[in-house]
C-alpha cells in the first residue's frame, strides 16, 4: 500500500527531474503551457473531503511532471504543480497531455477522519486505512485515464463507485 506522504514525495521528486537538477530564479518553460485544472470528486453521489488527488503523466518524460490537489468539503478540487518553495508560490495547473488519476484518502478504523495534525506515518501506526477503493487509489490499479487538453480552465470531476 502506498503512503500518501512517499507517493508525493516520489511524485515530486519525479517532477523535479521533469524540469531538470539544477534552479535558477526564472520560470522553467512549461510554465507557459500551464492549463488550469479542476473538479469535483464524489463517491456514489457524496462530496468526498479531504482526498488527495494526482494527475500523473502517462509518459514519464512529459515536461511538467505530476500535478496534486486536495478536496475541499464540497468535494472540490484545483492542481498545482509542485515545485520547490512555499505552498503559496506553487504554480497552478498543469501541462496538457494524458494522465492517470489516482485519488487517496486515508481514515481511521471506525471511519472516523484522521486527527488533525496527524501524518501518513502516524495515521498508519494507528491502523489508518485507505478509504478509497484500489481501483482509483493504487496507481498501478487505476482506472482513471485523463486527456488534458488546452482548455483553460479544464474541468474534469470524478463519480466514484464503492461497489
Amino acid at each position: 500500500m502506498f503512503i500518501r506522504k512517499n507517493l508525493v514525495f516520489v511524485l515530486m521528486t519525479l517532477c523535479g527531474l521533469s524540469i531538470g537538477c539544477s534552479q535558477s530564479d526564472t520560470e522553467p518553460a512549461f510554465f507557459a503551457d500551464l492549463v488550469i485544472v479542476n473538479g469535483k470528486v464524489t463517491i456514489d453521489g457524496n462530496p468526498v473531503s479531504g482526498a488527495t488527488v494526482n494527475f500523473i503523466p502517462a509518459d514519464l518524460s512529459q515536461s511538467g511532471g505530476i500535478g496534486t490537489g486536495v478536496t475541499v468539503i464540497t468535494g472540490d478540487y484545483d492542481l498545482i504543480t509542485p515545485q520547490p518553495g512555499s505552498l503559496e508560490s506553487q504554480p497552478k495547473g498543469i501541462v496538457p497531455g494524458s494522465y492517470k488519476v489516482t485519488i487517496t484518502k486515508l481514515q481511521m478504523p471506525d471511519g472516523s477522519p484522521v486527527p488533525e495534525g496527524t501524518d501518513d506515518a502516524m495515521a498508519m501506526a494507528m491502523n489508518a486505512r485507505e478509504a478509497i477503493p484500489e481501483k482509483y487509489s493504487d496507481p498501478e490499479k487505476t482506472e482513471l485515464l485523463v486527456e488534458v487538453d488546452h482548455t483553460s480552465p479544464f474541468v474534469q470531476n470524478f463519480e466514484l463507485k464503492r461497489e
